[in-house]
Formats: C-alpha cells, sequence, structure tokens
C-alpha cells in the first residue's frame, strides 16, 4: 500500500508539472501553504484541479482543502496542491473560547450551530454543537460565525432560568400545533366529507 500511495504522489507531481507548467513552479517559490491559503488541489488524485482553501496543514506535511464547491479532502499531499496565482493569503478569522458559530461537522458541507470550545495551538479549534456532538481540531476555513444578535440573544439566554422539564398538561393548547378545538373541527368536516 505504500508503494501505491508513492506511485500515486509522483504521478500527481508529474500531473501537476504537465497540467500548472511554469505558474506551478512559480508558486513553490512563496511561502510556505498555510491554513486559510487560496490553493488550487488536485481532487482525488485524478488530474483535475479545482480552486478552494486549506483547511490545515498536518504534520505529515499533507493538507486538508474546503474546495469552493463545498466538497472536502483530508491528506492531501502538498504534490496535489498548488497556491492560485496572485491570490494573497485570508486573513485568517481569530475566534475565542465561547464564541457562538456554525462549523462545517466532518467537513461535509454542513454547518451546524454551536460553541467554540477550546483553541489549539495551531489555530484549530474544538467545537461544542448545539446538539450535543463535539469535534476536535476543526480549521476556521470551516466555521463562521453567527449574527451578532443571535450571539447576544444566546448570552441572555445562557443567564434566564431553564424552563422546567414538566411535559405540557393534557389540557394546554399551547403543546399543540392548532387549539384543540380547532383540531376537532377538522376532523369532523374530514369525516362529514368522506
Amino acid at each position: 500500500a505504500g508503494a501505491d500511495l508513492a506511485e500515486a504522489a509522483a504521478l500527481a507531481e508529474a500531473v501537476a508539472g504537465d497540467v500548472g507548467g511554469d505558474d506551478a513552479d512559480e508558486a513553490d517559490d512563496g511561502p510556505p501553504l498555510a491554513a486559510g491559503d487560496a490553493v488550487e488541489a488536485d481532487y482525488g488524485l485524478e488530474g483535475f484541479w479545482y480552486p478552494g482553501q486549506i483547511g490545515a496543514v498536518r504534520d505529515d506535511g499533507t493538507f486538508d482543502i474546503a474546495y469552493d464547491d463545498g466538497e472536502a479532502e483530508s491528506g492531501v499531499p502538498a504534490s496535489a496542491v498548488r497556491r492560485v496565482a496572485g491570490a494573497a493569503p485570508p486573513t485568517a478569522p481569530t475566534f475565542s473560547v465561547g464564541d457562538v458559530v456554525e462549523a462545517n461537522f466532518a467537513l461535509e458541507g454542513n454547518y451546524y450551530p454551536g460553541r467554540v470550545a477550546a483553541v489549539g495551538d495551531d489555530g484549530s479549534l474544538d467545537i461544542a454543537y448545539d446538539d450535543g456532538e463535539e469535534e476536535s481540531g476543526v480549521p476556521t476555513s470551516a466555521v463562521r460565525r453567527t449574527a451578532d444578535v443571535d450571539a447576544e440573544a444566546d448570552d441572555d439566554d445562557a443567564t434566564a432560568e431553564p424552563p422546567p422539564d414538566e411535559p405540557p398538561a393534557d389540557d394546554d393548547d399551547h403543546a399543540l400545533p392548532l387549539p384543540i378545538h380547532e383540531i376537532f373541527g377538522i376532523l369532523a368536516e374530514a369525516c362529514a366529507a368522506a
């Protein structure tokens, strides 16, 4: 399997040289690629380059890529990633513990609400999602802030008394989508028409 991986990496590098031409060589002369950099990457090492952003730089020198079309890929070799010519690296947003955010869970393209639980030394984030799920090492490129109004509302909710854990009373019309008398009216009309 290691030989297959090395062979695929060599093939990707050869394809990058053929497809990228001189532009690919010029991109290599710049500073090292970092999280947040605009890049093109060879998705699936199949020779097709797509625009995206580096989500994270792994210790083994590979990259996690968040593609502009919503796809994501982890462990992409450096030979399959090139800086977009003329693109200035964007400033990565900064987050603090407790920030209200939406994060791209498992880099699958779906954003869910939560809070920043921790900020790693590498800038990655640990997210505590509102539904109880947790995720570590989330790149900042996969996290976005929610509106300040939402954050203020959540802060107000955090200081409010929690609602009682009692189920609604059987005669509580507020627990139903319509008042009970309207539901019975609709049912009566449906039975009469049948």
